[in-house]
């Protein structure tokens, strides 16, 4: 259960940065290329953190 709150947070996190991404890129377009990609690396980056703390929980668990 405790994944699935941890989902939900992240997808609310990033539904308020699409809104940031899309107002930042109507008042300064020529920025969003930049913006996307700062986005596009801290979605990867999150996405890897939360697939590497999830894996070595399972493995801290199964261990014990």
């Amino acid at each position: 259960m405790k994944l699935y709150y941890r989902a939900a947070g992240l997808v609310i996190l990033y539904g308020n940065t699409i809104f940031l991404l899309y107002l930042a890129g109507k008042y300064s377009p020529y920025l969003l290329p930049v913006i996307w990609f700062t986005a596009l690396v801290l979605l990867l980056s999150s996405i890897g953190y939360a697939v590497v703390h999830y894996r070595t929980s399972l493995h801290k668990q199964k261990s014990r």
